[in-house]
């Protein structure tokens, strides 16, 4: 048997599509919530970074334990018989499908009610401040002044 096959007959490559998808997934409602309470950018790289690392832990998971009716055991302790690896692979094939609608749910709820609100907002307030920078700016105008205007 191929390591292909292996990594199909252990579901390594249902689990790391799924978590590809939950991770994206995490990322952007990160990305989108986070500035809106005021978290540092220090935290979204944080998140990124564990995201990364956990990727590795759960493809290594995926490829030692495999998921039987009595719980969680190694994959060398399974009979070849009694797995249940084409099962769980339906239901990470159906969790992954689940997880890339609500991302593309999420997705369009950002880009279609989410950006433009942003985009209104970041409009009047660099407005206001370029009024306001322009106002302390400019010299005071008296009351009587003279406009003078270049013959032509």
């Amino acid at each position: 048997m191929g390591f292909i096959a292996e990594l199909r007959r252990r579901n390594v490559i249902r689990v790391a599509g799924l978590y590809v998808v939950g991770a994206w997934l995490a990322v952007q409602v990160a990305s989108t919530v986070f500035p809106a309470f005021g978290v540092p950018g220090w935290a979204l790289r944080f998140v990124i970074i564990l995201l990364v690392l956990g990727f590795f832990a759960a493809l290594v998971f995926a490829w030692i334990f495999e998921m039987t009716p009595e719980g969680i055991k190694r994959d060398a302790e399974v009979a070849p018989e009694r797995s249940i690896a084409p099962q769980t692979a339906r239901k990470l094939e159906r969790s992954m499908l689940v997880l890339l609608v609500i991302a593309l749910a999420f997705f369009g709820f950002d880009k279609f009610y989410l950006a433009p609100q942003r985009e209104a907002t970041l409009v009047s307030t660099t407005t206001k401040e370029v009024t306001q920078e322009l106002a302390q700016k400019a010299p005071p105008v008296a009351a009587k002044s003279i406009a003078v205007l270049p013959f032509v």
